[in-house]
């Protein structure tokens, strides 16, 4: 994430983070802050997004994710609402 903060010079950058990435649900937020400081402090705008799933079976993750939109005053682009509407909510 550094080397392409420093070559590509992004105003912001979208951050998607899903099951995959939340495999140690204990470390998930303190992973994501650490994202989250490093751009901020690089000048990028985050823009954190929801994800499609619920492979945890609570929202913990999508929850995560919208709170600290929230407490760092961050778009939140809701992912997981916008393919609701769609077979098998966009999922295969």
């Amino acid at each position: 994430m550094a080397c392409e903060a420093r070559l590509h010079k992004p105003a912001i950058a979208f951050i998607l983070l899903g099951t995959n990435d939340a495999s140690h649900p204990e470390v998930f937020e303190a992973d994501v802050r650490q994202i989250l400081d490093y751009l901020i402090e690089q000048g990028i705008v985050p823009i954190l997004a929801t994800k499609a799933d619920d492979f945890e079976g609570d929202y913990s993750i999508n929850a995560t994710i919208a709170r600290l939109a929230y407490e760092y005053d961050l778009p939140l682009w809701n992912f997981w609402l916008a393919v609701q509407p769609l077979p098998d909510h966009g999922l295969q």
